[in-house]
């Protein structure tokens, strides 16, 4: 590519503006797939958005499996929401970065690279796609022992971190409400919030299960035992028919 092109090529920013009621947010697209996620914002999951709507500037959100922080935006910007965003795909990283410093929110969404799990330590990510934005990656574990094997493009070394171990660092605020989306490994990183689910100022939890992991079934029952509930009202299942995201308030 030639010199003055390259140029051009350096100076395009492909961004995407969404106006709700008077207030503008930005998303950084430089993928298909990433806009794919800033123009499906509204729709893609509808009661994750209800449910951040009743979130107020005295919540503080932990987006675990952010990707490129669409709904960490949405709730700091919309809600006035404090927000640790854990994504560990190095490129969803870089996105949701980006899209912090677009819309002004540096110190009020603060971005970890890290995937949150039962343990803490080295680890390694599963990547199924090179694109930003992507998901459906697995980590932590040999792929033949994963719920939700793929065959990689790229494997990633990562930081693992329990929950438990993230909140007690004193740079870290206590959660009052937690979005986790793992694809598969929802239950490990329930695992790992160990006292933090006990804590009274955690009051909600919206969690992607699938029906058909036994191990979900069993994170469901473990949650009403700790004193959550389910909220019907915001539920929905998925395209496929087989996951869903659950809401628990306590």
């Amino acid at each position: 590519m030639k010199a003055g092109r390259l140029e051009e090529f350096w100076k395009m920013r492909p961004v995407r503006k969404i106006v709700m009621n008077g207030v503008e947010i930005f998303f950084d697209c430089s993928s298909k797939v990433a806009d794919f996620r800033a123009r499906t914002l509204l729709s893609k999951e509808p009661g994750t958005i209800r449910w951040l709507d009743r979130l107020s500037p005295d919540d503080v959100l932990y987006d675990v499996g952010a990707n490129v922080g669409t709904y960490s935006i949405y709730a700091a910007k919309m809600r006035g929401v404090r927000c640790y965003s854990i994504e560990p795909d190095a490129r969803n990283f870089a996105l949701l970065c980006s899209n912090v410093m677009l819309n002004g929110l540096s110190g009020k969404v603060m971005p970890y690279c890290l995937g949150a799990l039962d343990r803490t330590g080295p680890s390694v990510l599963f990547a199924r796609n090179r694109e930003a934005g992507s998901s459906g990656h697995s980590v932590g574990e040999a792929l033949d022992e994963a719920l939700n094997p793929v065959e990689p493009d790229f494997r990633q070394g990562i930081y693992a971190i329990r929950l438990e171990d993230f909140a007690a660092s004193d740079t870290v605020e206590t959660p009052t409400v937690i979005k986790i989306d793992v694809d598969g490994l929802e239950h490990l990183v329930l695992s790992g919030l160990g006292r933090v689910l006990d804590d009274t100022r955690l009051r909600g939890i919206n969690i992607e299960l699938a029906d058909d992991i036994d191990e979900h079934r069993k994170l469901r029952l473990s949650l009403q035992e700790a004193g959550f509930r389910e909220d019907d009202e915001l539920g929905f299942v998925h395209r496929n028919g087989v996951n869903r995201n659950i809401f628990f308030s306590r």
